[in-house]
């Protein structure tokens, strides 16, 4: 009961970490590897400095994670971070407004591939950073990285672009290889009141209802179906869209429609010079016992997750 109860408040604290942020991602992809972006974020300041108060109270180890959420609204860190990852700025400021700080940049991307490849090594890093001691407060950073991907599928002539990947994958490679949604099923009623306490005490103390994030991408070919987000009114490009006032428990469970990520596949325009990738085999999956080894496995005594 405990570990179950341990999963579920984890994954309500990965949700409530960015509580105070509003995002807003916006990119254009073309069939010739170039690309446009643009970034609104902030934070609100009242809750920063509440967060700061907390984290000053918590030790030295605290405060370098305060560092990490300062800097994530921190212009010239954002522009700084934008270009290594092979982005030409156009135009950047920062923003303090009616309580909120943060930025607002727009940049074009000459060599797309060269971009993604630069953006997921960024992506390990911060996340081989942020989970060291099994910590996996650091998660809050996947929803600010653009995790963008392009996949090959069973037809030659159709792609993938994995905007996010499945939540459930970000989590276990940051939570030390243990992913918390595979628990949500097994948690006892005891244990979803429990935390659902938690959850809406921590919703008020970070401002969640006043959370916003989207991300809308121009799909460089013709789209022939999406997972986790939908058409954008021109029929070009997708969004996803998330509210803090939507999350519950309820929602927490189908993971905001994070749980099989965010992607879409589309038709591969003639002469396209995007790079496609052979996708992975999960290690997850390769990890996870079989319905029948887990029911041999609780045959012998103590159930798996009623362990203190």
């Amino acid at each position: 009961m405990i570990r179950n109860f341990c999963a579920l408040l984890a994954i309500a604290s990965f949700l409530l970490l960015p509580a105070c942020m509003k995002m807003e991602t916006k990119m254009g992809i073309k069939p010739d590897n170039t690309g446009t972006m643009a970034l609104k974020v902030s934070m609100k300041v009242e809750v920063i400095d509440q967060m700061k108060g907390m984290m000053e109270q918590a030790g030295a180890e605290a405060g370098d994670k305060l560092d990490k959420l300062t800097e994530s609204i921190d212009e010239k860190a954002a522009v700084e971070k934008l270009k290594k990852q092979g982005v030409e700025i156009t135009s950047s400021k920062t923003v303090d407004k009616d309580g909120w700080k943060g930025f607002e940049i727009e940049g074009k991307i000459a060599d797309v591939n060269a971009f993604t490849e630069k953006a997921a090594k960024q992506a390990e890093e911060d996340a081989a950073s942020d989970s060291e001691g099994a910590d996996s407060s650091g998660m809050s950073g996947a929803f600010s990285e653009m995790a963008l991907t392009f996949f090959k599928t069973a037809d030659p002539a159709v792609g993938t672009m994995q905007i996010m990947p499945p939540l459930g994958d970000m989590m276990s490679k940051m939570g030390g290889g243990e992913n918390p949604l595979a628990r949500l099923d097994e948690a006892s009623e005891e244990e979803l009141q429990m935390i659902e306490g938690q959850f809406e005490m921590m919703k008020g103390m970070f401002a969640l209802d006043q959370m916003a994030m989207s991300i809308v991408v121009g799909v460089p070919g013709e789209i022939v179906s999406m997972k986790g987000c939908t058409k954008t009114e021109d029929g070009k490009g997708v969004v996803y869209g998330m509210k803090g006032g939507d999350i519950n428990l309820s929602s927490i469970k189908t993971m905001m429609g994070l749980k099989e990520g965010v992607s879409v596949d589309f038709k591969i325009a003639e002469g396209c010079k995007l790079v496609f990738k052979d996708r992975p085999k999960k290690d997850a999956e390769a990890a996870t016992p079989k319905k029948e080894e887990k029911k041999a496995e609780k045959k012998g005594g103590l159930k798996i997750g009623e362990g203190g």
